[in-house]
């Protein structure tokens, strides 16, 4: 196959002894001219169904659908992917050409599967994620063009400005609408699945001593997080558990909260158990609050919240964090730490106590007790020389000899 010029510099490409123009067809490829790299461009046709319709004058006539592919390279390979095409609408693996745009499609996702499927937290962030990072890189792709290399770059571009653990949260985004658009048809493959996002390295755990512990909260008292602090120390509860928490499903007769909106997983649904002292601050913090509903009338929005602003309102995490944890924090002369170290702490503190993991993963809503182990290995090697020296007192005391 040769392509040479002609007049107007108008393309003309030979195939098996002919001359093609733009536009002219051969065994059902038709020739479109070069691309800006003068590579040949070919349309193949697939038959897509047809129909018989009515025309104006009461006639009946039969309509053929078919689906425009456009090919680059030569007409060998151009009938080799005709030839793919057909043999996939045989075995009904066959995918119809579509324009929809990385960034069309995202949107829709979205507007759409995602919203049903996730919280309206975790919605948000990738909303941003993918308003922010996604479509301005990728946005103008074609989704069927999207290829696993071009992901890969895209993280390459994205490593000097996000850490690796934002990087992985924009891969699962992707992973996730990909593999909705492939379950529709609209793709073959999940082009991320094959993309590779950058290493995250588990994230170092800080616990509190007791010392430190008993000294953050003793600086907290009479402030607004108290008795939230006081809560997640000694239960192990996620912060969001937490600020989702209401009066109603708390009984401090019989010292038990119910773990039951909005949880991370099935099995972080929960009863946690409650001793005298949390109960007690609990008992306290109530006696406050309803002052504080008092004082403030109408203007209070009583949403039964457990932990709520002077309003009645959800607080804001961040503001709960930077207002005062960090502040206290520095008061108090311990680690500067963020909320899920406090359930870290429990854990910790747990487990120095010989709590068996069991219980200890019960009250954390773990999924499995080798999820606590898993995340808690670092604190095994101090336990277990605390383990081995009552063994070696048990010996001592009932062995031979003792």
């Amino acid at each position: 196959m040769a392509t040479k010029r002609v007049a107007a510099d108008v393309p003309v490409v030979r195939v098996d002894g002919r001359e093609l123009r733009p536009g002219q067809s051969f065994q059902g490829i038709e020739y479109r001219g070069k691309d800006k790299d003068g590579n040949d461009v070919w349309r193949i046709l697939v038959y897509a169904g047809d129909k018989w319709v009515e025309t104006p004058d009461g006639k009946r006539k039969r309509v053929v659908k078919t689906d425009k592919h456009t090919f680059t390279g030569t007409f060998r390979d151009a009938k080799k992917f005709k030839a793919k095409l057909e043999a996939e609408r045989q075995d009904g693996t066959y995918t119809p050409p579509s324009k929809e745009t990385v960034a069309g499609y995202l949107r829709e996702w979205l507007d759409t599967t995602a919203r049903r499927a996730l919280r309206p937290s975790t919605h948000a962030i990738y909303e941003v994620n993918v308003n922010k990072h996604i479509i301005p890189a990728l946005g103008h792709i074609r989704l069927q063009k999207l290829d696993s290399n071009t992901i890969d770059r895209f993280y390459s571009s994205l490593e000097d400005k996000l850490s690796p653990a934002t990087i992985m949260k924009i891969h699962t985004i992707l992973l996730s609408a990909l593999s909705k658009a492939k379950a529709d048809g609209i793709i073959k493959q999940n082009p991320a699945k094959n993309a590779t996002p950058p290493r995250v390295e588990d994230p170092e755990i800080t616990v509190l001593t007791q010392e430190q512990l008993d000294r953050l909260l003793e600086t907290a008292k009479g402030t607004r997080i108290y008795a939230l602090l006081y809560t997640l120390a000694y239960t192990g509860l996620r912060l969001g558990e937490a600020l989702q928490l209401r009066w109603s499903d708390v009984d401090l007769d019989r010292g038990v909260l119910y773990v039951l909106h909005k949880t991370k997983t099935k099995s972080s649904i929960r009863a946690v158990s409650l001793d005298d002292d949390v109960v007690a601050v609990l008992r306290q913090h109530k006696e406050e609050q309803d002052e504080i509903k008092e004082i403030e009338g109408e203007r209070y929005q009583d949403m039964g919240l457990v932990f709520a602003t002077e309003r009645g309102t959800p607080p804001s995490p961040s503001n709960l964090r930077n207002r005062y944890l960090y502040p206290l924090c520095a008061k108090a002369g311990v680690p500067r730490i963020n909320f899920h170290a406090l359930r870290h702490t429990h854990a910790s503190l747990l487990m120095a106590a010989n709590v068996h993991p069991k219980i200890i993963s019960e009250r954390l809503g773990h999924a499995s007790i080798e999820t606590t182990a898993d995340r808690y290995q670092h604190l095994f090697p101090t336990l277990q020389a605390e383990a081995l020296e009552q063994y070696k007192e048990y010996r001592r005391k009932h062995g031979k000899g003792g």
